[in-house]
């Protein structure tokens, strides 16, 4: 592990959900072979002498540098913008999937959809604001959307009746 960090952009939930889902440390530790730690693996680059190491911010979301045996460690490594944007995507589709799982649930049929959704942001460490909770929300009710509109395009069989 590397004492330097890479820096992403994201959302204020996306960044709680990901430090809790990664042990609740900041800057995170990636977890070996996780998916996130493959795409830094093959992107890291070696930092040119022209370009400095990324500085972030404390609303930015800081992930430890992880060290690989294949990379010589005397050398600075870096992600570049593109590779950043990959990370970015990677973390926010495995968000997407975990909530939609959770939160399409026939368990919770019967309970206000609202009340499922603060249950949820509190159990993964997200604060619970109205920005957050709109979000999560919004991407909730698009996901359902796709799903409905997929099914409606689907015609269903005709059964003739036995008469």
């Amino acid at each position: 592990m590397s004492s330097y960090c890479i820096y992403l952009e994201v959302e204020p939930y996306l960044k709680q959900w990901f430090i809790n889902d990664m042990g609740n440390e900041h800057p995170v530790s990636l977890i070996r072979n996780s998916a996130e730690s493959d795409i830094v693996r093959r992107w890291l680059t070696i930092l040119p002498p022209e370009k400095s190491l990324p500085v972030g911010n404390p609303d930015m979301l800081a992930i430890y540098m992880p060290s690989y045996s294949e990379l010589d460690s005397s050398k600075l490594y870096y992600l570049p913008t593109a590779a950043l944007k990959l990370l970015k995507q990677c973390i926010r589709n495995r968000f997407v999937i975990e909530m939609w799982r959770d939160l399409n649930d026939f368990g919770f049929i019967g309970f206000q959809k609202q009340d499922v959704i603060y249950a949820w942001l509190e159990q993964h460490g997200i604060d619970i604001t109205e920005t957050n909770f709109n979000a999560v929300q919004k991407i909730y009710q698009r996901k359902r959307n796709t799903y409905i509109k997929v099914k409606k395009r689907k015609k269903l069989p005709k059964f003739k009746s036995k008469k």
